[in-house]
């Protein structure tokens, strides 16, 4: 079956790479907006500029290879190491591995992050932070309104099957129902929390 000529695959390809064409302009700007409103250094600024950074070179790779998932799906069957380094040009998000028991046991699962090398462990806490103040913020929007934190749901934190640290250890209680509660624990090392915490912070301060 061939469209106006040519082939199924290559009439999409064509019409995909027309509209990323078309929409680069406007992403660039969108995301340059972005920059600007958050210049800062905080972990969230940054973080956020972070993932800024991702989302372009996504899309430059987008633009070049429209439908790159499927090499990568062949690659998995002829060459594991390509496939590998595939991965890393493209940073997906974290991966939780499942493992077994129940879900209140330590560390239950691991988190993974894909990241060219050398590994960037700032860069890693500051998406966790991105994440952690977005998931406190969104938990405050119910339907059309906006309820106060004392009205908050219960709910574990994102991490809580995957966290080793010292809250979750002492009072996994705060972390299953009232992960916000870590901005404020008073068991942390001087000057330190968690991501969650640290996310809290940021999102509340004044």
């Amino acid at each position: 079956m061939r469209i106006n000529g040519t082939d199924p695959y290559n009439h999409f390809l064509n019409l995909i790479k027309k509209e990323l064409k078309e929409n680069e302009a406007r992403q660039r700007v969108a995301i340059n907006r972005l920059k600007d409103i958050y210049p800062g250094n905080s972990n969230l600024e940054a973080g956020i500029r972070d993932l800024l950074s991702l989302v372009e070179k996504a899309t430059l790779k987008r633009m070049n290879e429209p439908f790159f998932e499927l090499k990568m799906i062949d690659l998995a069957k002829t060459d594991l190491k390509k496939l590998g380094n595939e991965i890393l040009t493209i940073s997906p998000c974290a991966v939780m591995q499942i493992g077994m028991g129940g879900q209140d046991v330590i560390q239950k699962d691991s988190l993974y992050w894909f990241a060219v090398p050398p590994r960037d462990e700032k860069a890693e806490m500051r998406f966790r932070v991105v994440h952690s103040s977005f998931d406190f913020m969104m938990r405050h929007i119910d339907g059309e309104k906006f309820i106060t934190t004392q009205s908050l749901k219960e709910k574990p934190c994102p991490f809580y099957s995957c966290c080793n640290l010292e809250m979750r250890a002492e009072q996994p209680s705060l972390c299953k129902k009232t992960p916000w509660k870590a901005a404020n624990w008073d068991g942390w090392p001087p000057e330190t929390t968690c991501w969650y915490g640290t996310g809290v912070r940021i999102a509340t301060a004044a």
